[in-house]
């Protein structure tokens, strides 16, 4: 857990942190966090809807957000605009940076977001949710390998059974690596019950920023580092949720407490936006 999604080994400043953080809100003896049904819960409250668009552009008029252009050409006029999308993206590329100060602009470009993990599904369910890290050593050796962009022969690997088959999360994997049937090859090796297992999808962290909308292929949109974690999440000006522009929010992973413990950065951003407008 001390090491899950980020680029560093086992003996690395921060993983001890790192693991305490994903215990947070998670009952005695799990290892993960729920999954938030925030979405399901909306879906049934009367006056809330849903659209199925991309944002394009955050409006911006005066230094104060006033709605976002959609991808089809509509507007949508709001006086709160609240993000769920990296830093970068929101306020360098959705928003006009122009608006932000240029020692800002160029923090929030060098937020380190490096996505270290593929995603693979096959078909078949194992029996049981499985973790391969044999040891400490392991661990390290394979951390060895990713310094020089390698994906390791011996990986980090995570299965767990899903509705649709098994999921397996394998770290560590260059950004750019494009051998996926490689990838493919070493998980059947080391997990036993998947060796003819029918590959549903492979996604590796290119994918995973093309698909899922994480930089880099960083699910939290930020490394949770200790230079980037609590007030500095993922940077001191913007650790309060509030950004230089007046309306315009931070929810996302990227912010405090970051990926890993459902809902709360959306909490926590929810509280901040009624404390200020009350």
């Amino acid at each position: 857990m001390g090491i899950l999604n980020i680029r560093q080994g086992p003996r690395s400043g921060g993983t001890a942190f790192r693991f305490l953080h994903h215990h947070v809100g998670s009952p005695e003896g799990v290892f993960r966090p729920p999954r938030t049904n925030l979405s399901s819960v909306l879906r049934q409250r009367p006056g809330v809807s849903f659209k199925g668009a991309e944002v394009k552009k955050i409006r911006v008029k005066a230094g104060r957000a006033d709605g976002v252009v959609l991808d089809d050409g509509e507007e949508i006029a709001a006086p709160t605009v609240i993000s769920g999308a990296d830093p970068k993206r929101t306020l360098l590329e959705l928003a006009d940076s122009g608006w932000l100060d240029p020692e800002l602009a160029r923090a929030i470009q060098h937020v380190r977001c490096r996505g270290v993990a593929a995603r693979i599904t096959f078909d078949s369910s194992l029996q049981k949710n499985t973790v391969f890290a044999p040891s400490l050593d392991y661990l390290e050796r394979a951390y060895d390998e990713a310094k020089h962009a390698r994906v390791p022969e011996r990986p980090y690997l995570e299965a767990h059974s899903t509705p649709l088959g098994t999921e397996v999360h394998l770290q560590y994997v260059p950004h750019l690596h494009g051998a996926k049937d490689d990838l493919v090859a070493t998980v059947r090796r080391f997990l036993p019950g998947l060796e003819n297992a029918k590959v549903g999808s492979i996604l590796g962290p290119a994918d995973l920023e093309r698909e899922e909308g994480w930089p880099e292929g960083q699910p939290y949109h930020a490394e949770l580092a200790l230079d980037q974690a609590l007030w500095m999440r993922p940077l001191p000006e913007l650790a309060q949720y509030r950004t230089p522009i007046q309306g315009l929010w931070l929810c996302g992973p990227a912010t405090h407490p970051g990926g890993g413990i459902a809902g709360a950065a959306g909490y926590n951003c929810a509280q901040a936006i009624l404390r200020e407008t009350n």
